[in-house]
């Protein structure tokens, strides 16, 4: 189903045909990937469980980073042993390649209601393997929707309340 807002007048018109999700689409929202490259490989973060993929430039998978061990996942990922139509997780926020390193952003549970996204893995892409250098967190209760990096400056854009945070290094 499409919608178009009108900026001026903050009217909003439908149309097309609205269904809901059957599994088959809950399958393919589990195949979703940001995909981000540092020129020599191809990186993709799952969005439906917080892993990091390495693939060479001809799609063979090189190696896989599973962070489903840390606690802060560890009851999303229980609640969604078995997937239900509309109650996906999003842990895979945004990814971004800067300095010889991937930028993870990642969401996790707050609470039984709530979820968040201020953490932030650091991954080390130099030398044969990813390895894991550190784990940050950001702002405490911002929710943190997609993040860049540039020198030793790393930018996280706040989507509910429109801010772009600054962080250094």
């Amino acid at each position: 189903r499409l919608c178009r807002m009108n900026l001026k007048t903050d009217s909003v018109t439908y149309w097309g045909k609205s269904e809901d999700f059957k599994f088959k689409d809950i399958t393919a929202l589990r195949n979703q990937r940001h995909v981000v490259t540092d020129g020599k490989y191809l990186y993709a973060a799952r969005v439906d469980r917080p892993i990091v993929e390495k693939y060479t430039p001809a799609g063979e998978l090189v190696q896989t980073l599973d962070f489903s061990y840390m606690p802060i996942f560890k009851h999303i990922i229980e609640q969604d042993a078995v997937a239900s139509a509309g109650s996906w997780p999003n842990m895979g926020v945004d990814i971004y390649p800067a300095n010889g390193k991937l930028y993870y952003l990642v969401g996790y549970e707050i609470d039984n209601e709530h979820r968040g996204a201020d953490k932030l893995i650091v991954i080390s892409t130099e030398g044969t393997e990813m390895q894991v250098e550190s784990l940050h967190s950001l702002s405490d209760g911002w929710y943190y929707s997609t993040l860049a990096v540039s020198d030793d400056e790393l930018y996280a854009f706040e989507w509910a309340q429109g801010v772009m945070h600054k962080y250094k290094l």
